[in-house]
């Protein structure tokens, strides 16, 4: 269970085809089985009806952030005890900074980005792939580039070095490896860390049992 009222939220963020959708299940999995209930708002490029990738444009960031606002708002009118972003407020930004392409509204964005996550977000979670290097699975949405992956995993390492102090001991760094473990090793530092920050009650304190 939660040890307070305030709603948890988790952004898992970082570059594409590194594990993100699966992690984000795997948490959902864990807060289920500490009876906390959880909504998971998966990322929602593949609704946005401007271009997207390497061809998106300021129409793009704009969209995808307020979306990700309004999906936090509907997610908090419900009720729910936490929610797993499945992306956030922050990815849009880095995707657009790729680019370098100036303009007004992206700085205005950039600004309200960075103030809303170090805000709202209880817990940041950057999952990077093992081996940037190595192909990986595409879609008719996801960019099969690997070039492209490795910038935008680049910047998002030199993004989130820009959250301010507090919002970065908030920060875990997992690889895809982490995710996608048998042992389930990644879901355990978030476990350890989701404890040590109050998000959870241990077991014996809960009065309850509880597994990952």
């Amino acid at each position: 269970m939660l040890k307070n009222n305030k709603m948890l939220k988790i952004n898992i963020l970082g570059t594409h085809a590194a594990g993100k959708s699966t992690l984000s299940f795997q948490i959902g999995n864990l807060l289920k089985k500490h009876n906390i209930n959880a909504k998971i708002i998966a990322e929602n490029i593949r609704a946005c009806p401007f271009p997207i990738n390497e061809k998106a444009v300021i129409e793009t960031e704009v969209w995808v952030f307020h979306k990700a606002v309004l999906s936090e708002l509907h997610a908090k009118a419900e009720k729910y005890d936490a929610i797993i972003l499945d992306r956030g407020v922050l990815d849009g930004i880095v995707y657009f900074l790729d680019r370098n392409t100036p303009n007004k509204y992206y700085d205005l964005l950039r600004q309200m980005a960075y103030q809303w996550a170090e805000e709202e977000y209880d817990l940041f979670i950057l999952v990077e792939p093992d081996d940037p290097d190595q192909p990986y699975l595409v879609d008719e949405v996801r960019d099969p580039q690997i070039e492209y992956r490795k910038r935008i995993m680049l910047l998002f390492r030199d993004f989130v070095k820009k959250l301010n102090p507090e919002a970065r001991k908030r920060m875990i760094s997992l690889k895809s490896s982490e995710v996608f473990d048998e042992k389930g090793s990644g879901l355990e530092k978030i476990k350890k860390a989701m404890l040590n920050n109050g998000y959870l009650m241990a077991a014996k304190e809960a009065g309850e049992p509880v597994s990952v």
